[in-house]
C-alpha cells in the first residue's frame, strides 16, 4: 500500500521487505510467506532496472544518475540474498551497464562477490 500511495516509498518498501527476510526466518515459520517477500523483493528490482533501461532507450538525454545509489542498494541485497545464482547474474549485469560505478559503493567482501556475479 506504501508504494501505492507514494512512488517515492520505493526503496522504503524494499528495505522493508529486505528487513523482513533478514529479521526473521520465514523458511522455518511460513515459507510461502518468505517466497512472497522474495518474489515481491526481486520483481521491485528487476521492474526498476528495466524502467530505468527503457528510459535511457528513448530519452537517453535525461539523466539517471540520481537512481546510481538506489541501484548500488539493490546490488548489496543482491549479493545477501539468496537468489539463484542464474537470475542474479543477469540482473547484477544490467546493473552495472547502467551504472559502472555502483559497485564502489559497496563494502569490499559484497564488491567482489558482485563482480563475480554470485
Amino acid at each position: 500500500q506504501a508504494l501505492k500511495d507514494d512512488r517515492g516509498n520505493l526503496l522504503k518498501v524494499i528495505g522493508m521487505l529486505a528487513h523482513i527476510w533478514g529479521r526473521w526466518n520465514l523458511e522455518l515459520e511460513d515459507k510461502f510467506r518468505q517466497n512472497e517477500v522474495l518474489l515481491m523483493m526481486s520483481a521491485l528490482i528487476f521492474n526498476v532496472v528495466g524502467a530505468l533501461e527503457k528510459g535511457r532507450r528513448i530519452t537517453p538525454e535525461v539523466p539517471i544518475a540520481t537512481f546510481e545509489p538506489a541501484c548500488a542498494y539493490f546490488l548489496l541485497l543482491i549479493h545477501a540474498v539468496e537468489w539463484p545464482k542464474h537470475w542474479k547474474q543477469p540482473i547484477i549485469g544490467r546493473i552495472q551497464l547502467l551504472f559502472p560505478q555502483a559497485a564502489n559503493q559497496l563494502p569490499a567482501r559484497a564488491r567482489s562477490a558482485v563482480s563475480d556475479g554470485a
